[in-house]
């Protein structure tokens, strides 16, 4: 038996607390470094921490009925922008598994076993999912201020690969040997990033000193490096 602790229905998470007498080990998870390129010659070392579009990805379930068979179903990192307006979430990522709604909920994980995000069922060959770095920022903020709280970066950003087409022209006719960034879309007033003198339109290429490739990765203490201002 167990009780609700706290649920979130903008990332549709819920936390349940429950006792047990077994012992349960912790989930091991993979704070994703996510580098958009598909490189033939990478391979998925024990302890690597960077994911890359076609990297391969499993998502585990279980049957609901009184079976509770584990399923799995395979695939890989696509790089296609997931949505907003479908579902309502900019921060989710896709993956190429199909799956029953049994897998609603279910973990994402990397050939070592690792967690790296929490799926959503989709109908069709492709699942979305949010990546786990953002389940940990939220639930460790929860468990300090036992209050929700959506993370925040002040900007809404996509990555040069699924920006507005006719911009990234421009952009690469003026930087061409520029081919990783965040685009972004838009400046909150009052923000963190206006005080920064970020701008709509600005492009974000390096955080203190490492490439950004996606806009949860452009989130840091200092020093970006900002093109086309």
């Amino acid at each position: 038996m167990g009780e609700i602790e706290t649920y979130d229905f903008h990332y549709n998470l819920l936390v349940i607390k429950f006792k047990s007498k077994t012992h349960l080990e912790s989930a091991n998870l993979n704070m994703m470094d996510y580098v958009p390129h598909l490189d033939k010659s990478f391979q998925l070392r024990p302890h690597s921490i960077k994911v890359k579009v076609g990297d391969p990805v499993i998502i585990v379930g279980r049957y609901f009925d009184k079976t509770y068979q584990l399923m799995a179903a395979p695939g890989c990192l696509r790089n296609d922008r997931c949505d907003p307006s479908n579902y309502d979430c900019k921060e989710l990522l896709l993956a190429s598994c199909s799956f029953t709604r049994c897998g609603d909920g279910a973990p994402l994980v990397n050939l070592c076993g690792a967690v790296i995000g929490v799926v959503y069922y989709e109908i069709g060959p492709i699942t979305p999912f949010l990546p786990i770095n953002i389940v940990y920022k939220w639930w460790e903020h929860y468990k300090t201020y036992k209050e929700l709280r959506h993370p925040t970066y002040g900007f809404e950003a996509c990555s040069l690969y699924s920006a507005y087409l006719p911009k990234i022209d421009i952009f690469k006719r003026r930087f061409p040997s520029i081919s990783d960034g965040v685009w972004i879309e838009k400046v909150y007033t009052g923000s963190n990033a206006e005080a920064a003198d970020l701008c709509r339109d600005d492009v974000i290429t390096t955080c203190d000193g490492k490439t950004v490739f996606w806009s949860c990765g452009a989130v840091c203490g200092s020093r970006l490096v900002i093109l086309w201002s």
